[in-house]
């Protein structure tokens, strides 16, 4: 099989056409099983059919690879440089065999699927990479059956005296020389051989083969098991490494090593105003004033919360964070989870880490203030007003709210079962009340201040109050989580998780399995029936909540099961 590329290449010297097309080679291995003769019998064909057919003034850029049944890709060679040379084919075919044996352990587990062969034909001549090898040939000793493991070819027999040559039998043990420097014990029991496999006096592998009543013959060595039957291999089972969900210990005790902050201030009563005529440069002041006080040794390790930090108080606040200590963003999906901060000014401080509280209590200040009941309720402010120096009368009701008097009273009429966010009318009245009661005369930096200071006490509270809750029900503590699928899964391991076998997954096994637990599509449509006459909707549910309750689910080690092509189990 061949096919046109464009690989991505290290820097070569004498290389003129970098971006010229590659060619690739593929031969496909019956049973995924390598020897020795299909790499020659491929390497033969490609210098029949490639090589051969070179001018004089022309060589091949070349590089060796070997497909893994995972579809993971190894790189055995670095890239060869060869020339029109046939006589150069065996050293080339040496070389090739020394590097995949040098290079086996990483593929040890996992059966080879195919050869690559990536070469592209360049002009100019060249002194070739691979030097003369000597030769000797390699007999292939011992029993016609092998299996490749690592870098050493074992036997596969169904009776004992035909793994290789009798040296003696003692008891139920019997041991053969399989090949020189090789030697076996073979120790039958029940249809079972337990065999240890020896080099030079010093054991390096042992397995169980398994003798079936059909004749065929199911081994075990290492992760691996593969049934074997006339001279072929029918299956393999890979047990893949992987690392179970550990469970999580309760807190200790209730933690409340945390802050609030709204941009311009914090909550224990520390207030920064910016004075716009300094620009940038107030700015990085007010926010290194603000990082000051907090960066003390009684707010060490603490999180600071603030309420929709990553889409938008964060884009603010780093520019200038970063200016002044070391920060570490945690990111998924393009979402900052954390923000952890060192200042530069108290290298043995520590850290302090910003925390995104909606992403723990996704819904406004103003709901999550009427739903956990605090005594700091949030205040209103005129957002769309910009005289940031305007003192006088409270401004008008359109510098409070997004939408007109009209727009609201429509908006309760046809949600008046939602809690609104928007500001209502009788909001703004009272607010303006407020104020002529008192006497006092609006100021945008003195309320700007107040509203700010309202919103951290109006979020802690909230969050004090989230905690305990917590606390009280699971033993854990949210600081030590940042988003709300985290504290779900903490309070999953640490409540009701009992034994630790459900294992991480990754890469193609972790892919495969979520493609089999794939939702289907879903689809809308707006019937327009005749005017008077009836319709019926009828919504589905998903069975997916039904089926994970009602079913069992896989769970323990992962193996990755292979069949030989055509068969299926």
């Amino acid at each position: 099989m061949e096919n046109k590329i464009k690989p991505k290449l290290n820097k070569t010297k004498n290389m003129k056409t970098k971006t010229a097309l590659w060619n690739n080679i593929q031969e496909e291995l019956k049973d995924n099983i390598f020897n020795p003769d299909i790499l020659t019998k491929f390497i033969n064909h490609f210098y029949e059919t490639r090589i051969k057919n070179l001018n004089s003034d022309q060589h091949i850029l070349f590089l060796f690879r070997i497909e893994l049944i995972n579809s993971d890709i190894k790189t055995t060679t670095k890239l060869l440089k060869l020339d029109n040379n046939l006589e150069n084919k065996d050293n080339l075919i040496a070389f090739l065999l020394e590097k995949i044996n040098l290079t086996s352990e990483s593929y040890n587990d996992t059966p080879i699927k195919s050869l690559i062969i990536s070469y592209g034909i360049r002009k100019g001549k060249i002194i070739p990479t691979i030097k003369p090898i000597a030769l000797t040939e390699k007999k292939n000793e011992g029993n016609k059956y092998q299996h490749i493991y690592y870098n050493h070819k074992l036997p596969i027999a169904l009776n004992a005296l035909d793994y290789g040559t009798l040296i003696g039998v003692f008891g139920d043990t019997t041991i053969v020389s399989f090949k020189k420097h090789y030697n076996l014990t073979i120790q039958s029991e029940d249809n079972k051989n337990h065999i240890k496999f020896f080099k030079n006096g010093v054991m390096i592998y042992e397995w169980t083969d398994h003798i079936k009543e059909d004749n065929s013959l199911m081994r075990e060595i290492g992760k691996t098991t593969f049934l074997w039957k006339d001279g072929e291999i029918l299956w393999t089972k890979v047990l893949k490494t992987t690392k179970p969900i550990k469970k999580k210990r309760i807190s200790s005790g209730l933690k409340e090593n945390f802050i609030t902050m709204d941009l311009e201030t914090i909550s224990k009563s520390y207030s920064y105003f910016i004075d716009p005529k300094q620009g940038d440069e107030g700015v990085r002041n007010i926010i290194y004033r603000a990082m000051k006080d907090i960066c003390t040794r009684k707010y060490k390790g603490y999180k600071i919360y603030l309420h929709n930090f990553s889409k938008f108080d964060a884009i603010f606040l780093i520019k200038y964070l970063v200016m002044i200590g070391d920060c570490e963003p945690i990111i998924h999906k393009g979402k900052i989870i954390s923000f952890s901060f060192r200042p530069n000014w108290k290298k043995d401080f520590g850290k302090v880490t910003f925390y995104d509280s909606y992403l723990l209590l996704t819904s406004s200040l103003k709901k999550l203030g009427k739903s956990f009941s605090v005594e700091t309720v949030k205040s209103i402010f005129p957002f769309k007003l910009n005289d940031i120096n305007y003192k006088g009368d409270v401004p008008d009701y359109c510098y409070f709210s997004p939408i007109s008097v009209v727009e609201y009273k429509d908006y309760i009429k046809k949600y008046k079962d939602n809690i609104c966010d928007f500001i209502s009318p009788e909001e703004y009245q009272n607010y303006k009340d407020n104020f002529k009661k008192g006497g006092k005369i609006w100021n945008f930096k003195a309320e700007s201040i107040k509203y700010c200071a309202l919103d951290c006490k109006t979020l802690f509270q909230i969050l004090q109050k989230f905690n305990k809750q917590i606390f009280e029900r699971f033993g854990l503590n949210i600081v030590d989580s940042p988003t709300l699928p985290s504290l779900a899964y903490n309070i999953f391991r640490s409540v009701y998780y009992k034994k630790e076998d459900i294992h991480q997954l990754s890469g193609k096994i972790d892919k495969d399995i979520r493609s089999g637990y794939t939702g289907g599509s879903t689809d809308m449509f707006i019937p327009k029936p005749p005017k008077g006459v009836k319709i019926y909707a009828y919504d589905v549910n998903s069975l997916y909540p039904s089926v994970m309750r009602d079913n069992l689910f896989p769970i323990g080690t992962p193996t990755y099961f292979l069949p030989k092509a055509g068969r299926y189990f």
